[in-house]
């Protein structure tokens, strides 16, 4: 079995398109990674320009000198910074001049850097266990109420809260904006989705068309053997796609912003202050990959079931490409209230790739008056279709088997050159 899944990887991945098209994409994903990294997004993560360099250095110095332990002292030096600055501003005497002796060289500048990229994300820090807790006190007094009232649902919800918010508190102080924009980045699942679709597709339609399918027939476990080891080249194949250009996008992120803090929890970051997970925020990533590890096998599957449909290439390339535009868009109905839109959007293997979105707050969905995780029960989902679409490639392929084999032996297969073979004696 080792031997034939390494020959299908040979056989269907170690192709010349395929391996221009990796570089090419890897190229391009790098190249857009770059230019995010110098436009900026016009607020926090700052246009890589001369004119912004010494905003820049001091706004790199100044998270050199307070990342690490949050501390009292780096704590009392932003406040009294800012109130200095703010009293300056306040006080407009202030030389509107280039001067020598500020971060920036503007007052006005250093008060907007202080406050918004240093006194705002520690403030949030400092004063998030305080704040979790009311949300927590909260949720007890909610749990009594809806125990009387019978919604067992809500009650769950709030125990959840209870149970996962409870004793939270963050110690540290680092620059998250880098990791919430390498979180969001998501350029690199279209590149993803590509690669996959250009390496799957042929994966059966290549033997029906040099005729190979002929030739499993004379062994008793071919077709399940070959399946089967069709089934994990392709497994292995998206893993290492996935993987790939996710720890390319780790790599090129960290050379690029620094990515400190990786071990703080996720909730550190300002946007995921109500995400129900407590990982740390590299765990989180990582969890995030793997998710589309699955929804990128769950959509292999889909094309794989496109190849055994069709003799000619180019009609599975169509539909996966249609399957991953309709995919796409449906996938965003997850946050829906409808119930038709959150079972379409639980049923598209696309929603996986959106791990950030599935867990950046607390999102359940009611089942059985019970709550459960959004992103949770769409991994389920997905885990229960990946199991059908492989039963449903071995019927497709065992019924194919069965009407080649009729032809193969009553259409000139091997019974009829016997017989031609005993007449010729």
């Amino acid at each position: 079995m080792f031997r034939l899944i390494c020959f299908e990887i040979r056989k269907n991945y170690l192709r010349w398109y395929i391996f221009v098209a990796f570089l090419l994409f890897i190229f391009i994903n790098v190249f857009m990674i770059y230019n995010k990294y110098i436009s900026g997004d016009g607020m926090y993560l700052m246009e890589r320009t001369p004119q912004n360099s010494r905003f820049l250095q001091a706004y790199e110095d100044l998270h050199k000198k307070l990342d690490g332990s949050l501390t009292v002292d780096k704590a009392r030096f932003i406040v009294d910074e800012r109130n200095r600055l703010r009293d300056i501003i306040n006080d407009d005497t202030y030389s509107k001049e280039y001067q020598q002796d500020t971060y920036t060289g503007y007052f006005y500048a250093d008060y907007g850097m202080i406050t918004q990229h240093f006194y705002q994300p520690m403030e949030y820090v400092a004063m998030y266990e305080t704040n979790i807790k009311q949300v927590v006190k909260k949720a007890k007094d909610n749990i009594g109420f809806y125990e009387k009232s019978k919604n067992d649902y809500e009650r769950d919800r709030n125990e959840y809260i209870v149970n996962h918010y409870s004793g939270r508190k963050i110690n540290v102080f680092y620059d998250g904006k880098p990791w919430e924009s390498l979180l969001e980045y998501d350029f690199s699942d279209l590149l993803i989705l590509f690669l996959i679709i250009l390496g799957v597709v042929p994966i059966f339609i290549s033997e029906k068309q040099n005729g190979m399918e002929e030739l499993i027939l004379s062994s008793r476990n071919g077709k399940s053997d070959m399946i089967l080891a069709k089934v994990v080249s392709v497994i292995l194949y998206i893993a290492f796609v996935v993987i790939v250009f996710s720890s390319m996008d780790f790599i090129v992120f960290k050379l690029l912003y620094g990515l400190s803090g990786g071990d703080m929890p996720v909730y550190a970051l300002e946007s995921y202050k109500y995400t129900p997970l407590n990982h740390s925020v590299s765990l989180f990533y990582i969890m995030i990959s793997l998710l589309k590890v699955v929804g990128g096998i769950v959509f292999g599957f889909w094309l794989c079931i496109f190849s055994t449909l069709f003799q000619r290439v180019v009609y599975p390339y169509m539909l996966g490409v249609l399957m991953a535009v309709g995919g796409i868009y449906i996938s965003g109905y997850l946050a829906s209230v409808e119930t038709v839109r959150i079972v379409l959007a639980l049923m598209s293997p696309f929603t996986l790739l959106k791990g950030n979105e599935l867990f950046i707050e607390l999102s359940g969905l009611n089942i059985s008056n019970s709550f459960f995780l959004r992103g949770y029960v769409c991994l389920f989902v997905q885990l229960i279709v990946l199991g059908a679409l492989y039963c449903l490639i071995y019927l497709l392929k065992c019924k194919g088997n069965v009407r080649r084999k009729k032809r193969f032996f009553l259409g000139g297969g091997t019974l009829k050159c016997c017989f031609s073979s005993g007449e010729r004696h």
